[in-house]
């Protein structure tokens, strides 16, 4: 059973005093780049939004431009990290997929069609 990692891009690099841009972040989070090297299961993450003023579309905003990825990646991520949810009531998460899946294809439909 492969267990996924939760990586906090803006706080992993400030506690650790490394400058916070989509640069440093590819060549310093090293459990970042193991993850997206070897594929393995990760989901993107705040320590505390206020601390850090950050929220989780920012976090995965500098994830996918560290790594270059395209929308169709950054939908994949973020339906890993649905799938990792620790919810056991079987309809809450049919819930959380529907909706996820929703926003998905609405972000990605935004996305093919150049909007903002």
């Amino acid at each position: 059973m492969e267990i996924p990692i939760e990586v906090c891009p803006t706080s992993n690099m400030l506690t650790l005093d490394l400058p916070l841009n989509v640069k440093s972040l590819k060549d310093n989070h090293g459990t970042l780049q193991k993850c997206m090297e070897s594929n393995h299961s990760f989901s993107v993450s705040t320590d505390d939004s206020g601390l850090f003023s950050t929220h989780a579309v920012r976090e995965l905003w500098l994830v996918a431009q560290a790594y270059e990825l395209d929308e169709w990646r950054i939908a994949g991520i973020v339906w890993d990290m649905v799938d990792q949810v620790f919810e056991g009531n079987r309809k809450t998460r049919a819930y959380l997929a529907r909706d996820v899946r929703v926003r998905i294809k609405n972000m990605l439909k935004v996305l093919e069609n150049g909007e903002k």
